[in-house]
């Protein structure tokens, strides 16, 4: 595998990255199988995973966690998306810092990744990334 550095991060990556948009109902509803495509990844090199909190309404999230419990997650560099939907509640939609902002099913009044792969038992995430600006 070959990798290169994150912007002006310092931190290596993976010249792949595992996206997991197909992990949950979107795709390979089966946690176990999505979990062991996950390993064979990390096994391969690859310590790139990009994700996102509307994935599935947040499925894909979990499988993720739960493929990087047991101490795999200090190997890998999670990249994750936010603003789309997550309930019919105004503030389970956008990524307005306002009130308007949540992460996967919880309301958040601040920081944009409470409730997503950053507290399903996966640590923080260093390159959260908004799909576009809150009208907010």
């Amino acid at each position: 595998m070959e990798y290169r550095i994150l912007g002006r991060t310092g931190v290596s990556v993976s010249n792949l990255c595992l996206g997991a948009m197909m992990f949950g109902p979107w795709g390979e509803p089966d946690h176990d199988n999505g979990i062991q495509t996950i390993h064979r990844a990390l096994d391969a090199g690859i310590n790139f995973i990009d994700t996102a909190d509307g994935y599935s309404q947040g499925e894909s999230e979990e499988i993720v966690a739960k493929a990087l419990a047991g101490g795999r997650r200090d190997d890998v560099i999670l990249a994750t998306k936010f603003h789309g939907a997550m309930g019919e509640n105004p503030n389970q939609q956008g990524s307005s810092v306002g009130g308007s902002s949540v992460r996967s099913r919880t309301p958040c009044a601040g920081w944009a990744l409470t409730g997503s792969i950053s507290t399903r038992s996966t640590g923080p995430v260093p390159t959260p990334t908004s799909r576009k600006p809150s009208p907010h």
